[in-house]
């Protein structure tokens, strides 16, 4: 694998980097979900984002509360 920038580069004790294989990859991947699947843990959901709740008006910006 070629890399443009030094810092990029495996460390030494990355041993799974030296010849990196797609199908080992795919592999380790389907061991996780199935190792998830079988203990019952699930992937962090993102959060939804939330609207803005204030209103602005010539003056200043107020809170739905405060209106």
């Amino acid at each position: 694998m070629a890399y443009t920038d030094p810092i990029h580069m495996p460390c030494p004790t990355m041993a799974g980097m030296e010849n990196p294989s797609r199908e080992l990859r795919e592999k380790s991947l389907n061991t996780i979900k199935q190792l998830r699947n079988t203990l019952g843990l699930q992937r962090s959901q993102k959060q939804k984002p939330r609207p803005l709740t204030y209103t602005c008006t010539g003056r200043e910006c107020l809170e739905r509360w405060e209106l």
